[in-house]
């Protein structure tokens, strides 16, 4: 079920923004106001299902996010190129399902009590994660040059469909009974570990390639190699790599070595970015394309375990619907300001190499989140 999602995720991540992008006819505002109503949403969603889930319903709303997805492919199915007059409703629809999903996962997984074990069950997972997919966006890349998007949207359907019928052989269990967003924030903003974690998260999505970089990476690969066939099979090469990075990440966490690796590797992905700004060419963006779906993913997935046990680390793990909902505040923050930034570039400063300058503007802000994040983690360990 977790690979039937991560299809779904790859067909999202690598395909949908060139899609979009194609059927406004170039137009990046419209990407940008999507990229704006998924981060309010995502906020707005993130506060009811986190006051309301409890072990009654926690199941069902893990099934209902996959009902939801398969309402997303089946819309991408029936509108093809008029998607756009139903629009909002699969905005709308998609981001619920997100949102469904993570609360019960994130939920669940937080209460993981040690940081190593958090660390390298998130590399783990993205590990299975990338194994299972490691085809995916080279196969749905053939699919669409070969055949159409249209069939590329029926296998997104059939895989929805499937990962809905898995999910209802899975039951939850959420501890926590009550919903105290108050009373965990004079707690929580008392403390500085916790303090530093919520600028990361913020960081990490005003910079990272879950934010607004969503949008721009897959446009900015999609110019270099013009098809989508090519940017599936680039995606498939880089995900070969980032295997093997994480596979080096599970062994540093067994071995209880520190990881000094977070400033060097976003100082890496900084430096390509400005190469791509002064030499804007295929070979630059591939550069760029690279580090950011690697090195710099890698500094992401770390980001994310941080947040998952500082919560423990510092004894507040009775609050874990709490501290997921404000930390989604933050990731929501994050991506606004990422979006803001790219429109104030992009329709004030628009010349040939828009996309990598938003880019490099947006990865300066990854080192600065590296320095949080070593920080922290070397607070982690001590404690």
């Amino acid at each position: 079920m977790y690979a039937l999602r991560s299809v779904i995720n790859v067909f999202k991540d690598a395909f949908l923004s060139i899609y979009l992008f194609k059927i406004v006819n170039g137009d990046f505002n419209f990407l940008l106001i999507y990229a704006a109503f998924i981060s309010i949403s995502g906020i707005i969603f993130a506060y009811f299902l986190m006051r309301y889930i409890s072990t009654k319903n926690a199941s069902r709303i893990f099934q209902f996010s996959f009902v939801l997805e398969v309402i997303c492919a089946a819309l991408l199915l029936l509108t093809k190129e008029n998607l756009i007059h139903v629009f909002w409703i699969f905005a709308f629809c998609s981001r619920l399902a997100k949102s469904a999903y993570s609360a019960v996962y994130e939920t669940t997984l937080i209460k993981s009590n040690k940081h190593h074990s958090i660390s390298s069950y998130i590399a783990g997972s993205y590990i299975l994660s990338s194994l299972v997919t490691l085809l995916a966006p080279a196969i749905f890349g053939f699919i669409i040059i070969d055949c159409s998007y249209i069939a590329a949207f029926a296998v997104l359907l059939v895989d929805a469909f499937l990962a809905f019928i898995l999910s209802t052989r899975v039951d939850f269990t959420i501890l926590d009974k009550t919903f105290r967003v108050k009373e965990y924030w004079k707690k929580a903003f008392k403390n500085k570990s916790i303090r530093e974690s919520y600028l990361i998260i913020f960081l990490k999505r005003l910079s990272g390639p879950d934010g607004i970089m969503n949008n721009i990476i897959p446009i900015l690969l999609f110019n270099a190699v013009g098809t989508e066939a090519g940017m599936g099979s680039y995606n498939t090469i880089f995900t070969i790599v980032f295997l093997g990075l994480l596979q080096i990440l599970r062994i540093l966490n067994k071995k209880k070595i520190r990881k000094r690796f977070y400033i060097p590797f976003a100082l890496l992905g900084l430096i390509s970015t400005i190469f791509m700004v002064v030499s804007y060419s295929p070979l630059s963006i591939l550069c760029f394309y690279f580090t950011i779906k690697t090195t710099t993913y890698l500094v992401m997935t770390e980001a994310v375990s941080a947040i998952y046990a500082v919560g423990v680390k510092e004894k507040l793990s009775n609050y874990t619907r709490e501290h997921r909902f404000t930390w989604n505040i933050f990731l929501g923050l994050g991506n606004l300001v990422g979006v803001v930034i790219a429109y104030i570039i992009y329709n004030y400063f628009y010349s040939q190499t828009t996309f990598a300058i938003m880019a490099v503007t947006l990865t300066f802000f990854t080192v600065v989140m590296a320095f949080f994040l070593q920080k922290l983690e070397d607070k982690l360990d001590n404690k």
